[in-house]
């Protein structure tokens, strides 16, 4: 059973660290191919420049300005890329929930965009230090986050809370409409097992027609 368990853990990980960073590449990309557009544009106006043409002053700035801006924007989402690959680093850390959960939400950010829904956060708003593997909290948020978005509707924003419990760190996504299809109860059970291997619960509470709030909740540093 525990091997039965391990697999399905490790497979189910692999596939969240594919899909993860397979959209911050994409982002990168994306960043990428502007600047090569820009810095084509910024080549015509010098090469019109040696041709005799006036150098549009106020068009190189522009260009530059937008480059500058791209380039940071590149060096934030390799920040992003990074930070996240290298927390399956330590299995077993201490770390602040409400650092992980901002973090967690920016990356879902691209799929909540492309279903057109706006993810909007509720962080604690001070450091709440757990411990654990912060690579399977990151899996079990970007599953509920999954859960969420899978029935959502176009322009419905989904909140994201965290929460000091006593002796607990509890993120909850209330109103999440949840159909009980095959794929969600995998979901389901997949998030009592990371939750189950950080010490931790997860939740499913019927609300009213058809929601449900999603919560999981995991000890802090004692």
């Amino acid at each position: 059973m525990n091997e039965r368990r391990d697999r399905l853990l490790r497979d189910e990980g692999l596939s969240f660290f594919g899909t993860i960073t397979a959209s911050l590449s994409h982002e990168i990309n994306n960043v990428t191919a502007i600047i090569g557009e820009l810095s084509g544009l910024l080549d015509d106006l010098l090469l019109g420049a040696e041709r005799g043409r006036p150098i549009e002053h106020d068009k190189l700035k522009e260009l530059s300005q937008k480059i500058s801006g791209h380039v940071i924007k590149s060096k934030h989402l390799i920040k992003r890329l990074n930070r996240f690959a290298h927390s399956i680093d330590e299995p077993d850390t201490e770390f602040d929930a409400d650092e992980l959960l901002d973090e967690m939400t920016e990356l879902a950010n691209r799929f909540a965009f492309l279903r057109g829904v706006h993810l909007e956060l509720e962080p604690a708003g001070e450091p709440i230090e757990v411990r654990g593997n912060p690579f399977s909290l990151r899996h079990a948020i970007f599953t509920c986050i999954e859960l969420a978005l899978a029935n959502a509707e176009k322009e419905d924003v989904i909140h994201i809370r965290l929460t000091q419990e006593q002796t607990s760190a509890k993120i909850s996504i209330p109103g999440v409409r949840l159909t009980m299809t095959e794929e969600a109860d995998a979901k389901l059970s997949l998030l009592s097992l990371l939750m189950n291997e950080l010490g931790g619960t997860a939740e499913a509470l019927a609300i009213d027609d058809g929601r449900h709030s999603l919560s999981l909740t995991i000890p802090t540093r004692v």
